[in-house]
């Protein structure tokens, strides 16, 4: 397997997991809130988007750190 090949891979991995778990957060959230009764205000939605890309965020920051391991170890 050639370097290119590799590092769409881990692109196409990366993108599925984060996607997976935004998708399984904001689900869980929703679920939280549905059952507490907590009606989805503007200021309810701005948190669960800024835990969202808080989530993210350190995500994409670990593959790339994972990434850079990798690179380096070859």
């Amino acid at each position: 397997m050639n370097e290119s090949t590799l590092v769409i891979v881990q692109m196409l991995g990366m993108l599925a997991l984060v996607t997976l778990a935004t998708f399984l957060i904001y689900k869980e959230i929703v679920s939280k809130l549905k059952k507490s009764e907590i009606n989805l205000t503007k200021e309810n939605k701005k948190d669960i988007r800024r835990i969202i890309s808080y989530v993210i965020g350190t995500l994409t920051v670990y593959f790339s750190l994972l990434r850079l391991l990798t690179a380096l170890c070859k």
